[in-house]
């Protein structure tokens, strides 16, 4: 095969891989917030009223922790929850 059409056809390969994983998270954000509106009245919400609770920039529900001051990975601190992790 030619080098050139190779070339070509790894491009077109690595450009489909960026946006399968690109449509993949936007999928995977728009499901937590059906999820969190579905499970939750929001940040105010009485199964939450323990729990040191806020937003992130994406709307999704995150619980605040002593972890969140150190600085490592930003989720870890952050960590998103679910209905199922309330039962």
């Amino acid at each position: 095969m030619d080098s050139k059409v190779y070339s070509k056809l790894l491009q077109k390969k690595q450009k489909h891989s960026e946006t399968c994983r690109s449509e993949f998270g936007k999928a995977e954000l728009i499901v937590f917030k059906i999820v969190h509106k579905e499970s939750f009245d929001g940040e105010d919400d009485k199964k939450l009223k323990y729990l040191s609770v806020c937003k992130n920039e994406d709307g999704l529900l995150k619980i605040k922790t002593k972890i969140i001051y150190r600085k490592d990975i930003e989720n870890l601190g952050n960590p998103s929850f679910s209905h199922l992790n309330m039962k």
